[in-house]
Formats: C-alpha cells, structure tokens, sequence
C-alpha cells in the first residue's frame, strides 16, 4: 500500500492472508524509504565533495571513490524502485481479490514503470562516465532519482 491508498483502504476487506500480505508489503515500504534516506545521505556526501572540488578546497573524496559512490547509489536506487514496482503489483492484485477499485494503482503501476526505466538509463549513464577522465556536474545531478 501506498500512502495515497492507506486513507481509501478497507484493512476489513481482506481475509486474513491478504491482512497479513497487506502488512508485509507495508512494512517492507517502510525498510525502502529507510534506504532512500541512505541513498540521501550519499547523494549529499557526494555534491558537497563536488562543491569542495569546485571551490578548490581540498575533496575529502578521490575521483575513483566519488565514482564509486554514485554507482553504488544508482544500482540502490534501482533496486528500491523495482521493490516499489512489485509491491504496486502486489497491491494490485490484494485490491483485485478484495473488489476494490484498481484505476488508480494501474496508473501508479505506469509510474512505477517508468520509474525503473529511468532509474536503469540514469545508472546507464553513471557506469559510461565512470570511465572518462572528465565528468560533468549532470554526472551528480539527479542523486535520488
């Protein structure tokens, strides 16, 4: 469940079992937005050490170990959206066994989808510049997706 559906959600609606895989993916939402937190706090690590860089203080961080980060920030963030894509998947198919409305979490489905794909170009794009010895600022534009 999504914020957006817990104010429409009828917990009485489900049985049991659909209770319990409500509650799952609730929580596992919960542990994904404590990664997002993660993936913050890198992606801060990561521009105020291109600041530095800039201002020709001295980076805290090397190239290599900046590159690094923002790739391992990127592989995160695409795994924290495709879980966010399964448990819109997963929601689906709870509101679908209970009768309830699906219009809405289609549409979140679609988001979801394109979601991941720009999560898979931004990653794209942070392994081919990993490689040059000249990375521009958009190489840490969009830390969180």
């Amino acid at each position: 469940m999504d914020i957006e559906d817990i104010e429409t959600f009828d917990p009485d609606s489900l049985d049991s079992d659909a209770n319990t895989d409500a509650v799952s993916i609730l929580k596992g939402q919960l542990i994904g937005s404590a990664f997002y937190i993660v993936v913050l706090l890198l992606s801060i690590i990561i521009l105020y050490n291109q600041i530095l860089k800039i201002e020709k203080d001295s980076p805290f961080l090397t190239e290599e170990t900046v590159s690094n980060l923002n790739i391992i920030n990127r592989v995160i963030v695409l795994i924290l959206v495709l879980y966010f894509f399964y448990t819109t998947i997963e929601n689906i198919r709870l509101a679908e066994e209970s009768g309830n409305e699906t219009k809405y979490l289609k549409l979140q489905q679609i988001a979801s989808l394109l979601t991941v794909v720009s999560a898979i170009i931004v990653l794209y794009v942070s392994l081919e510049q990993s490689n040059k010895s000249f990375v521009p600022l958009s190489a840490t534009d969009n830390p969180n997706l």
